[in-house]
């Protein structure tokens, strides 16, 4: 009897305490976890190269000598730099971080289309659609893990004129 009285009277000021030590906990776990978030980002971004592409084409030139990452043609960047790092990367992250790819074009043709030419807008849906197939073909990763955007001319590389091919492109981003 004598315990639970005594449990009554500090048992209010024990979970306030055990309150405020939980808050505080929580706090710093949001602030590790955030911290983490950005270090993994930071490291996902390093090795997250633009994808290039052929002018008015969406199709991944895999094994195309003229087109390669760091010195490696498209297809060996991604199995074995790209694809590694991105699963690094997702496993350090929350569950419901997203795979962001954005599909570029240069400012060379029209952004609707015309009878000849799908247009920038398509073309850039097309190119992020290729690499997002290609990425769930080469990894476990599911369709829901990823967010296609078509940029179209509208991000060109800073620095770069809007018409310049090196804005044919594929980039990536978690969120």
């Amino acid at each position: 009897m004598i315990i639970l009285l005594v449990l009554l009277f500090v048992s209010p000021q024990l979970f306030a305490q055990f309150g405020d030590l939980k808050k505080s906990v929580t706090d710093k776990a949001k602030e590790a976890g955030g911290a983490a978030l950005a270090i993994a980002k930071t490291a996902f971004k390093k090795v997250a190269k633009p994808i290039p592409f052929e002018i008015k084409s969406s199709e991944l030139k895999l094994n195309d000598p003229s087109y390669n990452i760091m010195g490696y043609s498209i297809d060996d960047f991604m199995k074995k730099t790209f694809i590694p790092a991105l699963s690094k990367a997702l496993n350090a992250l929350p569950a419901s971080t997203k795979v962001y790819i954005y599909g570029h074009a240069s400012a060379t043709g029209s952004e609707n289309g015309s009878s000849t030419f799908i247009g920038n807008k398509k073309l850039s849906q097309k190119r992020a659609e290729a690499v997002r197939d290609y990425l769930m073909e080469h990894s476990s990763l599911n369709k829901d893990k990823f967010v296609v955007e078509a940029m179209s001319s509208s991000s060109p590389v800073p620095g770069e004129s809007a018409e310049n091919n090196v804005n044919c492109r594929v980039t990536f981003d978690l969120k």
